[in-house]
Parts: structure tokens; C-alpha cells; sequence
């Protein structure tokens, strides 16, 4: 296949990608967030939410994505193009050495993942523990988000996220909102470092999230 109409499927798989993932991560926290109508405390709310199994579900997201465009007929070669498999998240973060091996065992596909065996070491109630680890296991897809979705600002004209996503976020008025400014920042930053398109995941689960901790209120 031509590399300008590899380069456009990618483009294209991406936007779906975003999305799809995008709406599907804020069910997943709303999930985890528990009974509606209930006031809970606020540590009672972060313990709730920000765990190992709402982790582990976040990242089994990828998995939903697949599954959702080979249902939707998509080409496997594009597919593919993703590399969004279980064998390529446990590539990805090392620093999860128990989770990395349980996911390396489904090898390349979804089917059989449990997230209550993937261990990510995170106190139940620890927002920061659950964000860096959601961040780590999705770093497929924000490397790919990075690499072609057009997230992030240039000259001459706005990226995906001022565009399509930030007005989301701000329509359902999530809290810990970034703007499209200060994701430019941070992905210009993150270029020099390791792990550069965490910033992306950080970016959009702690909006989703906290709205979740909101709702519980």
C-alpha cells in the first residue's frame, strides 16, 4: 500500500480512535464513581474511583476499540496499523512489571483480558498512582494519538483538541480543564523526555474523572 494512503488510514483510524475512546472512558469512571442519588465523603469518592480495577478497566479500553472496529468492518491491515494489542501495552510499561506480564500472555489479542488480574500496585484512593498508571497503559494509543491525530496546536491553525475535545470538556463542565495553549506547552516539553505522550492521557482522564468525583457529590 502506498505510504500517503497508509498515512490517511492512520489519520482516519485515529480520529475514531479518539472518539470512541474519549466517550468511553467517561462511562468507565461513571461506573466506578458507584450508586447515583448517594452523597459520598471525599475520600470515600477517591477510593472509589481511583483504584487498580478502574485502572485496569481504563486500559482494557483499547481492547473495546479493536473489537468495536472489526465490527465495524475495518480492514485488519488497518487494524493492525494500531498496534493497540495486549503484547504492545506490556511493551510499553515497564515500570508495571506484574500487570506487563499478564497482558504479554494474551499475546495479540483482547479476548480472555480480566482487568482484576492486572495488578498496577495502586492504594486504593491515590489519584496520582491511578493517573501515571492509566498513563502508562495507554501508551499505544497516545503515542499513535500524538503521531497522527493532530492534537496539539501549530502555526496557522488549531489541532483536535481545541476543536473537538476541549469543547466537550468544557460542555460538560469537567473540572481540571487545560487549554489548547497549555497542551502545546506540554507536548513541546515532553518531546526531550521519556514517555512523551503521557501528558495526553493526564490530559483527558482527569476531566472525566473529576466530573465522576463531582457527580458523587
Amino acid at each position: 500500500m502506498p505510504k500517503t494512503k497508509k498515512k490517511r488510514a492512520l489519520r482516519l483510524l485515529s480520529g475514531v480512535v479518539a472518539v470512541v475512546w474519549f466517550i468511553a472512558a467517561f462511562p468507565v469512571a461513571v461506573l466506578a464513581a458507584g450508586r447515583f442519588g448517594v452523597a459520598r465523603s471525599g475520600a470515600l469518592r477517591r477510593t472509589e474511583l481511583y483504584n487498580n480495577l478502574t485502572a485496569a478497566r481504563v486500559i482494557g479500553l483499547q481492547g473495546a476499540l479493536v473489537r468495536e472496529l472489526e465490527a465495524r468492518d475495518v480492514p485488519q491491515f488497518a487494524i493492525r496499523l494500531l498496534a493497540l494489542t495486549p503484547e504492545k501495552v506490556a511493551q510499553a510499561m515497564p515500570e508495571y512489571p506484574k500487570a506487563a506480564k499478564a497482558l504479554a500472555s494474551l499475546g495479540g489479542s483482547w479476548e480472555g483480558y480480566a482487568p482484576e488480574t492486572i495488578a498496577l500496585g495502586i492504594t486504593d484512593g491515590d489519584k496520582e498512582a491511578f493517573v501515571r498508571a492509566c498513563a502508562a497503559g495507554l501508551r499505544p494509543m497516545t503515542a499513535l494519538l500524538a503521531l497522527v491525530g493532530d492534537l496539539t496546536d501549530e502555526p496557522g491553525r488549531s489541532g483536535q483538541y481545541e476543536t473537538a475535545i476541549l469543547p466537550l470538556l468544557e460542555a460538560l463542565d469537567c473540572p481540571d480543564v487545560i487549554s489548547a495553549a497549555s497542551l502545546s506547552y506540554r507536548y513541546r516539553r515532553a518531546q526531550a523526555g521519556k514517555n512523551q505522550h503521557d501528558y495526553l492521557a493526564d490530559a483527558l482522564l482527569r476531566p472525566l474523572f473529576g466530573l465522576a468525583e463531582d457527580i458523587m457529590t
